[in-house]
């Protein structure tokens, strides 16, 4: 009985503290709304290319240890791919975020069986939301 309690207690508290972090990364920052901004920068083209802090640090698409490591590496308008909005329902990955400071917020985007992974930095920028950092799926070390 007492198990059950506690395992039913620490299960309400990993949901009470995930729906947290979703309402952080929403609200994070004075200067609007992330959760818009979100969904206006995969659905709008422009406004995409816009809210991109370029050049922007970052790692390619499944790039070997030298190229992960190349501390010169940027994503800039010639090299960029549109990111188009993600269904996660219908998929093998699982999407997480995580507010560094009230300005910035990380985005983790993991498969189901944490072998691939890819990371965004948006950040309040001149009262804002741009993407200032992007890791392209790569596979996870262990």
């Amino acid at each position: 009985m007492k198990l059950n309690f506690l395992l039913l207690a620490g299960l309400m508290l990993l949901t009470m503290q995930a729906m947290s972090c979703k309402r952080s990364a929403a609200n994070a920052g004075s200067g609007g709304d992330f959760e818009s901004f979100y969904e206006q920068f995969h659905q709008d083209s422009l406004y995409q290319m816009e809210h991109i802090a370029f050049p922007i640090t970052g790692i390619p698409s499944f790039a070997d240890e030298e190229s992960a490591a190349d501390p010169n590496f940027r994503w800039t308008q010639e090299n960029w791919k549109i990111h188009k909005p993600f269904n996660f329902k219908d998929s093998e990955f699982k999407q997480s975020f995580r507010v560094i400071a009230t300005d910035v917020v990380e985005e983790t985007i993991l498969h189901n069986r944490g072998q691939f992974a890819m990371i965004r930095r948006f950040a309040l920028v001149g009262g804002e939301w741009n993407l200032i950092y992007f890791a392209d799926m790569n596979p996870v070390k262990r």
